[in-house]
């Protein structure tokens, strides 16, 4: 009986402790939006939608997001992740345990951005944007002047 008890009172710690666990979970709403409209939007390899797309992402690692259309430049942003200030709070108020459970699960992390609109350029070849600063807007310009993307970051 008293194992049990142990037991339960280990979990119930464990579980209550984990303040971005509960409070985040271990995915999060990722938003893109491509203009043209017509432009198809991939996360991780796999379509998701055409001219805009809302999806639940993993958090604690990174996302390939590619936005194509036939004779446009094909933009590419990588995502990063971030400690959300859940955990910090879990890290004070719960200590190790919960802050474990939150790195564990990925819900200590955010993913970056979570709102991306990309305005595709006539074209050919590949933009990669990799997102390791914080930028609102990305122009891109060929050696002779001409635009190559257009890539607005909300960082929230």
């Amino acid at each position: 009986m008293k194992i049990k008890l142990s037991v339960l009172v280990l979990m119930s710690a464990l579980a209550f402790n984990s303040c971005s666990t509960i409070v985040n979970g271990s995915k999060q709403e990722v938003n893109v939006r491509a203009t043209p409209e017509q432009a198809k939007i991939y996360i991780d390899g796999e379509l998701a939608g055409t001219g805009s797309a809302t999806t639940k992402l993993t958090r604690g690692k990174e996302h390939v997001i590619e936005v194509k259309l036939d004779n446009y430049r094909t933009a590419k942003v990588t995502t990063d992740k971030s400690i959300t200030g859940w955990f910090w709070g879990n890290l004070i108020c719960g200590g190790i345990p919960g802050g474990a459970v939150d790195l564990i699960t990925g819900s200590a992390y955010d993913v970056d951005p979570d709102h991306i609109n990309v305005t595709l350029e006539r074209g050919t070849g590949m933009l990669e944007v990799p997102v390791n600063e914080n930028f609102g807007h990305l122009t891109v310009n060929s050696p002779e002047g001409e635009r190559l993307a257009s890539i607005d970051i909300n960082w929230q």
